[in-house]
């Protein structure tokens, strides 16, 4: 019986021991969604995939779909990697919490993207920009997953994944903040995590 062969851009949200040398690992990819997926033998020193399959990391993975869970075949640094593992806190917080929101197998290209551009931009912002850089994104994301609808006062933030100076000046304003960080509370008080 052959399997079919399933490869694409992911970013490792989480990984954890399974059995003696493997490791479960939760990647959030472009076209599957959210996968849980078993690598069998990870974790021994003669394992080629444990190079590229660190949390955090953007791999290109290739899966196939046993009889009740992904096991993944081959992976490498993705070709839309350019900067290498990126262990931004901010980042790691913001696939935390994609973690959290994502639940089950559903293709999300803008989320992928979002979460792409979110990366890039850490990777070069300041550090004074962080404060107001997080409820961006996590706008975005609620945004991506269906719980916040674009109104006109937060609209600026949710046309496109531009991290423009303009885009973060509004987030500058107290008033504008304020509102954002209510309307993710609301959010995530009704997505009930």
């Amino acid at each position: 019986m052959s399997h079919r062969l399933y490869t694409t851009a992911g970013f490792i949200v989480e990984s954890r021991p399974y059995k003696e040398a493997g490791k479960i690992l939760s990647i959030f990819t472009r076209d599957l969604g959210m996968v849980t997926a078993v690598a069998q033998g990870i974790r021994l020193g003669t394992s080629k995939l444990r190079y590229h399959m660190q949390d955090y990391a953007l791999i290109d993975v290739s899966f196939v779909r046993g009889k009740e869970i992904w096991r993944i075949v081959g992976a490498e640094r993705s070709a839309l990697d350019s900067i290498g593992v990126h262990l931004d806190p901010l980042f790691i917080r913001s696939l935390q919490v994609l973690r959290r929101l994502v639940q089950g197998e559903e293709k999300n290209e803008a989320l992928f993207a979002t979460i792409l551009s979110v990366r890039d931009f850490l990777n070069g912002s300041s550090s004074e920009d962080r404060s107001i850089i997080e409820p961006i994104i996590m706008l975005r994301m609620l945004r991506h997953l269906g719980y916040i609808q674009i109104q006109s006062e937060l609209g600026v933030f949710l046309h496109d994944d531009s991290f423009a100076p303009d885009v973060l000046d509004v987030m500058r304003n107290s008033v504008t903040k304020s509102l954002a960080i209510k309307e993710i509370n609301k959010a995530l008080q009704e997505s009930h995590l």
